[in-house]
């Protein structure tokens, strides 16, 4: 899958392949300008993404990766993004 920012639009593409999907949930979806559901093919955001929209980290999960400890849970989690900059600085 990819997800590419366009700078002049301010807006996300993302596209996957095959028979993948992602789940984007509220404050991700809000994060890359999307409804919170299921993205699937080739679709660019209908809203601004907002990078200071709802979380001040991202949690990446993955099936692929072994399940570890996260907070009282285990989980697969893959990398923790921390969310910093302003509107208009690069990423």
């Amino acid at each position: 899958m990819e997800f590419h920012y366009h700078r002049v639009v301010k807006r996300v593409n993302i596209k996957t392949k095959g028979h993948a999907k992602i789940f984007l949930a509220d404050g991700v979806s809000e994060l890359l300008g999307f409804e919170s559901g299921e993205i699937k093919g080739k679709v660019e955001s209908p809203y601004i993404a907002d990078p200071n929209a709802s979380f001040p980290l991202i949690y990446v999960y993955c099936d692929l990766v072994e399940s570890q400890i996260v907070g009282d849970i285990q989980s697969p989690l893959l990398k923790i993004v921390k969310v910093e900059g302003k509107d208009g600085e690069k990423w």
